[in-house]
Formats: C-alpha cells, structure tokens, sequence
C-alpha cells in the first residue's frame, strides 16, 4: 500500500480575518502608527560648519528626535564625523543626554590660554582677510620629476 503524502498551503491571511472585513486594514493602520520613519543624518565638517553641527545635533537630542524616527546611520566628514559617533555612541548606549558627551568633547579642546585663543584669533582673521582679497594666496604646485629613461 502507498501513501501519498500532500502538501496544503497555509491558510491565506485573509481567510483567518473571515467575518471582519477591516480587519486586514486595521491591521495595516497599527503597524503603520507604530512604525518610525527611518533617518539618516549626514554632518558636515570644517571649522565653524562643525560647531553649528555640534549645536544642530544637541537640538535634536533636546527635542527628542529619537522618539519619533528611527535613526539607521549617522556619518559625517572632518569635525562632522567627530559629532555623529560620539552622539551614535550616545544613542546606542541609551544616555539620557546624548548631546552631553558631544559637548563635552568640543569644550575639552577648545582653545583656553592666551597663547592658544590668539594662535586662534590670528589664523581666523588671516582666512578672513585672504578671503575679502586683503591677503594673497599663493597656489603652488608639487615639483615635477624627471623622467630618466
């Protein structure tokens, strides 16, 4: 005697949802109010750009931007990426104030003495100045080597 062995498909979503016909939609609409969006932020860096990105982050901290979208990836270049792991690592960690440890950093290496906020002082007036044209700027190119055959 052989028997045959046969498969049946499980029973549609649908078919279990029989009798209630908005059940499916209902069903969609929850998931659809729980789900966060997902983001993903980018930080700029270079000079003043990554100071404004250190305060534009410590804004979405303080407003708690975690709890309404799904952060997947922040990334950033130069001081912008400085800011994204140190505010991810915060995140990831699940700190109370993430921005913290953000701020605490760009304060621990700002300049403090005389002689580091004038060194300071003195290269942000001379981009200034280069910048307005009151400073040349000299481009220069690497040497050429020769080529001996």
């Amino acid at each position: 005697m052989v028997a045959r062995l046969t498969r049946t498909a499980p029973p549609a979503r649908a078919a279990r949802h029989r009798g209630r016909p908005n059940a499916i939609r209902q069903l969609k609409a929850a998931r659809a109010v729980t789900a966060k969006t997902k983001i993903a932020i980018a930080c700029q860096g270079g000079g003043s750009q990554t100071a404004f990105t250190a305060g534009a982050l410590k804004a979405l901290c303080e407003a708690q931007v975690a709890d309404e979208f799904e952060i997947v990836s922040m990334s950033g270049t130069s001081g912008g990426a400085v800011c994204a792991v140190l505010v991810w690592h915060a995140l990831e960690r699940g700190e109370p104030r993430p921005w913290q440890q953000l701020i605490d950093f760009w304060q621990d290496n700002s300049a403090k003495g005389w002689a580091e906020i004038a060194f300071n002082q003195l290269l942000v007036d001379s981009v200034r100045m280069i910048n307005s044209g009151l400073l040349p700027t000299f481009q220069l190119s690497p040497p050429r080597r020769s080529r001996s055959r």
